[in-house]
């Protein structure tokens, strides 16, 4: 079963709309081609709730009098290949740059019909289609459309002219294998039929017409055509342009039939696939920027929750520094000022029960070099000792003697950061090894007599 789609016919007066699997066009649209986007758009969508529109794909039939088509010479089919290339080659034929239009084109051996329309005109009824749920899928010259489905299967049969008349105007195709070569619109009037169907005869360098294929012409121009073209067969049916493009639109639009023209590309192709969701995205939006808000407020409230906290245990320290010293400025770091004073009297007192034990940097240096290998050649250029950690920078003759140096250390009850090594430019490797002393090698610093349970003094005996 055929897929459902309907059909936006652009006229002359307005808009029409058909659905496929009707019979004909549904009705009009109420409204005009130079009325404002978005009432076109409201129009055009009401009408269709009002047919039974269920989101159902939405085809654009552009009208004779919009698009512009020329024939144009190419050269090669890597130029053929180039969209953009072939638009600025038909370019030269239109009024419209190529910046302006959106085009498509029907490929010949050596030349190519090409059909534009002027994207600046259709963009905004389009997007005022999408705002209200109605998307177009496809844009196409509704001629064109019929057309393509009235011949479909008639390749190989050479050169014809087709007339196609619809209200005042006339669609003129010269068909080439089954395929639209030249495309002219005119005003239904027997003169001019006459002068263009001979112009078709006399201007081209293809075969003799073999064929012409009028449809829904007035009996007038049919017998204006037939003055023109009197050797050549004529075949005429009336069939209503409009109903042929409905009856093709279902085609398109399930992919079963390519059609000649696609406009639906550049600037008239940009379609906003978040669209139908537009509306809950932004209720998203909104959630998470209401969320963010509340975590603010949140971390504001529990930063002023601890700001309090810190004054109220401020005050304390503040109160006995001034009971302490009084007169004296109260320090900023007030924590820090009391261990120092601690320190300090700790210190005088000879009771270092509770403060931070100094290590003896000569003992540090002492532990760091004693365990290092003597039958290793190496280069110590600089040693930083920091508390409780020793930084050697150097030199050895290979990348195997940094370990072995490390090993040394960790051996004697250093904790040893795997070595930094380095190519010298010359000859050897740089390295520097990081080793921090455990706490069991503590020092307290003081005078001998002095020293706390870590290092007791040793007993002397006399002879």
């Amino acid at each position: 079963m055929a897929r459902t789609c309907w059909l936006l016919i652009e006229t002359s007066a307005g808009y029409r709309l058909g659905k496929s699997g009707a019979d004909g066009v549904v009705s009009d649209a109420a409204t005009s081609r130079d009325a404002d986007p978005g009432e076109i758009a409201a129009a055009v969508h009401r009408t269709l709730q009002e047919q039974g529109y269920r989101g159902e794909p939405l085809v654009l039939g552009v009208a004779s009098q919009t698009a512009l088509a020329a024939t144009i010479p190419y050269a090669g089919r890597s130029m053929a290949r180039n969209h953009q290339s072939m638009a600025y080659a038909l370019e030269e034929f239109l009024p419209l740059a190529a910046e302006e239009m959106a085009c498509d084109f029907v490929l010949f051996d050596h030349d190519a019909l090409g059909v534009a329309v002027a994207a600046r005109a259709l963009r905004p009824v389009l997007s005022a289609l999408e705002e209200l749920g109605a998307p177009i899928v496809s844009i196409v010259p509704v001629a064109l459309l019929a057309l393509q489905h009235q011949v479909e299967g008639s390749k190989g049969q050479g050169r014809r002219v087709v007339i196609w008349q619809e209200g005042d105007t006339v669609d003129l195709f010269e068909l080439i294998d089954g395929k639209p070569h030249i495309w002219r619109t005119i005003p239904a009037g027997a003169e001019r039929l006459q002068r263009e169907l001979g112009v078709f005869q006399l201007g081209s360098d293809s075969p003799g017409i073999g064929g012409l294929l009028a449809w829904n012409l007035s009996d007038g121009l049919l017998e204006a055509a037939r003055r023109a073209t009197e050797d050549i067969p004529t075949n005429a049916e009336r069939k209503p342009l409009e109903s042929a493009a409905v009856e093709a639109c279902a085609a398109v639009v399930s992919g079963r039939r390519r059609p000649w023209i696609e406009l639906h590309r550049g600037e008239l192709g940009k379609y906003d696939p978040h669209r139908p969701i537009r509306g809950s995205l932004r209720f998203l939006a909104a959630a998470a920027a209401c969320g963010l808000l509340l975590l603010s407020a949140a971390a504001w409230i529990r930063a002023e929750r601890y700001q309090r906290l810190a004054q109220a245990y401020q005050q304390p320290q503040e109160e006995i520094f001034r009971r302490l010293y009084p007169g004296n400025r109260v320090p900023v770091g007030i924590c820090a000022r009391l261990q120092s004073e601690h320190r300090k009297l700790a210190g005088t007192s000879g009771r270092l029960e509770g403060t931070p034990r100094l290590r003896s940097a000569t003992l540090l240096l002492r532990d760091a070099l004693a365990p290092l290998p003597e039958q290793l050649r190496y280069r110590l250029l600089e040693i930083r000792l920091e508390e409780g950690r020793v930084y050697l920078d150097g030199e050895v003759r290979r990348h195997g003697d940094a370990d072995l140096l490390a090993n040394a250390l960790r051996n004697s009850g250093f904790t040893v950061d795997a070595p930094h090594t380095e190519n010298l430019a010359d000859k050897g490797v740089a390295v520097t090894i990081t080793a921090t002393q455990p706490s069991g090698g503590d020092f307290d610093g003081l005078p001998s007599g002095q020293a706390g349970d870590d290092h007791p003094q040793k007993e002397s005996s006399s002879p």
